[in-house]
């Protein structure tokens, strides 16, 4: 009996653990299931948004919160032609991106708030992981397309990506 309330704490330690773990299983579960809707089972976003660089448009999956960010296109085994990942962010900063996870290349571009193209990286590689890449200037958003996305639509610096929702 004199040791009863440790077991007791212990109990509705062990318990509450066990809650945590189960509601953020449920969470990854619920946002799989959007995200497998969206026709990416491996995105982490549930918002559908559309992207156009010149006239060519794509599919995105919108990164928006920490945990989006984080997972971005990681694990996943390909990437339609007609899709990509935008990261939105609440500031301006020198976002950095890495492949970690990866299995193929990627174009990366960066954007101002006014979604104008200040940076791009192209053909990032999985192999070169740990490296980040960082934008010379600020960037608001980051857009992730399939490696050779930038050059097949003639794309430079500067140019506005528009970003709509349907």
């Amino acid at each position: 009996m004199k040791y009863f309330k440790y077991y007791v704490a212990i109990f509705l330690i062990v318990a509450a653990a066990i809650m945590l773990i189960w509601s953020g299983q449920a969470k990854k579960i619920i946002t799989y299931y959007h995200a497998a809707e969206s026709g990416n089972e491996n995105a982490t976003s549930t918002q559908k948004t559309y992207v156009t660089i010149g006239s060519a448009t794509l599919i995105v999956d919108v990164a928006d919160t920490f945990e989006a960010r984080a997972q971005g296109l990681s694990n996943t085994q390909s990437l339609p032609l007609d899709r990509g990942m935008l990261f939105s962010f609440e500031q301006d900063k020198q976002w950095g991106i890495w492949m970690k996870d990866m299995r193929y290349p990627l174009d990366i571009l960066w954007l101002d708030a006014s979604s104008t193209i200040i940076d791009v990286k192209k053909s990032a590689d999985p192999k070169n992981y740990p490296e980040t890449y960082f934008p010379k200037r600020n960037a608001r958003y980051v857009l992730e397309t399939n490696a050779g996305f930038f050059d097949q639509t003639g794309a430079k610096i500067g140019d506005i990506v528009k970003i709509f929702k349907n």
